[in-house]
């Protein structure tokens, strides 16, 4: 069962690494107060991303610590949490270690995670991931041949829902591609980015209001050739997302029934289904295209953690050497809130009969408030339905997930949340 409150997140690729063994450590700057959080909070959790390498021994340990001069790290643990060597994978995933205590980090200020593995030796050693951001990354894309194809015009909209990027990820995304070609002369054609929703019946679609700036691209000069071209859609402002479901919603508002674009699609089961309005986009008015997807490519902007730098230490720590071109990938969190399950167990419930609700109710801490979000997935592990709503502190939430069994049979909850500067 997923439960971890997110702050903070970097995440882009695995393109550099640091070992980390012996007087090799390494560290990450962090400001708190960024991501849209304005207020102090606990630290409870750090999350790291690497592998072992040979047969490491010893444990690996992730400690914060406040800043000292020249803006290293202080080298005095504030709080302190470790992981057997030996258990952790070898391939590249994120690391979690527990804090061994929960100090409050003061908003606006700069902390370091630090990360050691004093019993370790080189080649038997913890690898940490960070990223050199040079250069744009793709995101997400479906990109295999196209088989089908979406008209828009005028009050016809089209969208594409999708999980960006992956479960580990944040990304200021900067710009989305997509396949098409026109009939006559559409004008321009607009996309943006939404927050979702499920509708019973339906599935997951976009809600009625942009979470990003609006991209616009002139149509009239693209191909009239039915295989299509790739287009980009620039917007004004990079959208920072974390993961969860998200739409990308287009429309062509001055186009006509003799004046449009088609947009390519396929029938890859990768990815949820491409979505349809007739409406303008108006809430109630979408439906599923299934088994159709979108033909696209989203590009984030491999732009680092402006609050943040990586810095090494051959030596344990007597030495400090930064680097502002690079970033470790790294999340962290406070200590769980306490949410309580009024509907069903925390872990499991049965679904029957009618539509089936999860009442929870977040109590403890103005800390926690926030979006969360809930996941129902059958015995098989297949996702059958996920909702997300925003939580007030010491308040509570209702979720109708919207589905319906002829038969009882025993699903697994996942719940989680995180902040966002969206909206």
């Amino acid at each position: 069962m997923t439960n971890i409150y997110e702050y903070f997140k970097h995440s882009l690729d695995d393109s550099n690494n640091r070992i980390i063994a012996g007087n090799f450590i390494g560290s990450e700057q962090m400001t708190i107060g960024d991501w849209g959080l304005a207020s102090d909070y606990p630290i409870g959790y750090v999350r790291v991303k690497g592998y072992k390498r040979g047969s490491p021994t010893g444990n690996v340990v992730a400690s914060i610590q406040a800043t000292g001069s020249g803006g290293k790290p202080s080298n005095v643990d504030l709080c302190s949490g470790s992981v057997l060597a030996s258990s952790i994978s070898t391939s590249s995933d994120y690391v979690t270690f527990t804090m061994s205590s929960t100090p409050t980090l003061t908003n606006g200020s700069v902390y370091h995670i630090v990360l050691k593995a004093p019993d370790a030796t080189p080649g038997n050693d913890f690898i940490l991931n960070y990223t050199d951001f040079s250069e744009d990354i793709t995101v997400a894309d479906n990109t295999s041949a196209s088989n089908t194809s979406s008209q828009i015009y005028g009050a016809i909209w089209g969208g594409q829902t999708q999980y960006l990027p992956t479960a580990e990820g944040a990304f200021y995304n900067r710009m989305v591609r997509l396949k098409c070609y026109r009939v006559g002369s559409p004008g321009n054609m607009e996309l943006s980015f939404r927050r979702t929703a499920f509708v019973g019946g339906v599935g997951i679609v976009p809600t009625s209001s942009d979470l990003s700036t609006v991209a616009t691209t002139s149509m009239n000069s693209i191909t009239t050739g039915t295989s299509g071209e790739w287009v980009d859609f620039e917007l004004p402002t990079s959208y920072y997302a974390t993961y969860s479901p998200r739409a990308i919603v287009w429309r062509v508002p001055a186009g006509d029934a003799s004046n449009y674009v088609r947009v390519l699609g396929n029938t890859n089961g990768a990815w949820l289904p491409e979505v349809s309005n007739t409406n303008s986009g108006i809430d109630g008015d979408w439906d599923s295209n299934f088994p159709h997807r979108t033909l696209f490519q989203i590009f984030a902007t491999n732009s680092g953690y402006s609050g943040g730098r990586k810095w090494t230490s051959d030596n344990n720590g007597n030495i400090w050497s930064e680097d502002d071109t690079d970033n470790v990938q790294f999340a962290t969190y406070p200590p769980l809130p306490t949410m309580s399950f009024v509907s069903v167990e925390p872990g499991e419930g049965a679904i029957s009969g009618s539509d089936y609700y999860v009442d929870t109710v977040v109590s403890n801490s103005s800390n926690y408030q926030g979006d969360y979000f809930i996941r129902i997935k059958n015995p098989a592990g297949t996702l059958l339905q996920d909702a997300e709503d925003e939580i007030s502190a010491n308040d509570d939430a209702n979720w109708n997930l919207g589905i319906t069994a002829t038969t009882s049979e025993t699903c697994t909850i996942e719940v989680g949340g995180f902040v966002e500067d969206e909206d």
